[in-house]
């Protein structure tokens, strides 16, 4: 959750901030490259006393609002799958 004290909007951030491959060490100290993978059957509730506006879709080198949202039922997100570096910007009031 991203807020400021001047303002009555927030913004939610839904993601799996692994990256599509990353390199590291294995046990022997040799670098290898890996590839990370989606996650499944993610859910998540809107903090309490917040209510979803809209989502902003990154477009073109811009942000796109749209306030259809599919995957919200009952305050809570739901996602079948990210997959990596997937993320998802929703606007909160």
């Amino acid at each position: 959750l991203i807020s400021s004290e001047n303002s009555k909007e927030s913004l939610f951030v839904i993601a799996n901030e692994k990256p599509p491959t990353e390199v590291t060490r294995n046990y022997e100290g040799e670098f290898v490259s890996v590839e990370n993978q989606a996650v499944y059957n993610i859910e998540t509730i809107v903090p309490k006393g917040f209510s979803v506006v809209s989502e902003y879709i990154y477009k073109n080198l811009d942000f796109l609002e749209k306030f259809e949202i599919n995957n919200l039922s009952e305050n809570k997100f739901c996602f079948e799958k990210l997959e990596p570096s997937e993320f998802h910007i929703y606007k909160l009031v």
